[in-house]
Parts: C-alpha cells; structure tokens; sequence
C-alpha cells in the first residue's frame, strides 16, 4: 500500500490484517520491508545507469552553450543610474542646486555644497554597484 498516507487508521490496520495494540508480526513485515541489500542494489542501478543512446541518436549529445557577451563597464554605471531612488535623489540635488542658486546672499560653495554631496553619495553607490556586477559576472564564468 503505497498511499496509506492518504487512507484512514483503520483502513491501513485492516489492509495489513493487523490491530493497533500488537502492530505487524516479524512475517507480515518483511515482505513490505526492503532488505538493505535491496536499497544497496537499487543505489548501483542508479548509479550506473547509461545515458539512453536511442534519445542521444535522435536529439546529438548535449552541448554546451556560448557564455554570454560580457557587459561593458559604460553599461554597467548606466544600469546603476536606472535605479528609481537614484532618479529622485538626481532630482533632488538638481532641484537643491536650483534653490540655492536663486537664493541670495550666500557663496558660490554655499550653493554647491548639498548638492554635491548627494551626488558624492550616489558615484560612490554606481561604483560599488559597478563592482559587485562585474565580479558577479567573474564569478559565472
């Protein structure tokens, strides 16, 4: 009985001519017991089963496939700008420019200063992305 996981305690107890309380006698469980000698036997057919040569004459050996072209570095800092949080923090140092530009009294480094540090942050983000998808990319090969 190969699905008594699906059956009912008591359709399993009555399949096997057995009750709860006594359980299978050493000669009703063996003939549904594999010996290890049988597990070891089917462990060796697996193991040295032979590629079918009717499926390989009609469809050829497996090949293998062309590695992928490699991406180019350009495209890899481009790929880091297309991130949505990257395009709104470009946004935000260009709209921070803007207002300290049009605001008076300050410096031309007073002006320059918030917006080149968010930009700071995000070449410094496009550079550790750029390596960890190069060396991913490394690592494939």
């Amino acid at each position: 009985m190969e699905d008594s996981h699906f059956r009912t305690v008591q359709e399993v107890l009555e399949f096997f001519g057995t009750d709860p309380k006594n359980g299978l006698t050493s000669a009703q469980s063996k003939p549904i017991a594999k010996s290890n000698e049988e597990e070891e036997e089917e462990k060796k057919k697996k193991k040295n089963k032979k590629p079918n040569k009717m499926k390989q004459n009609k469809n050829g050996k497996n090949i293998e496939l062309p590695p992928p072209p490699k991406t180019s570095w350009i495209s890899l800092v481009i790929k880091q700008f297309q991130d949505m949080l990257v395009l709104i923090l470009l946004g935000a140092a260009v709209i921070s420019f803007v207002l300290s530009w049009l605001e008076e009294g300050k410096s031309y480094w007073e002006t320059i200063v918030e917006p080149s540090v968010i930009l700071l942050i995000l070449i410094c983000n496009a550079v550790v992305g750029v390596w960890q998808e190069s060396s991913a990319e490394e690592a494939i090969e």
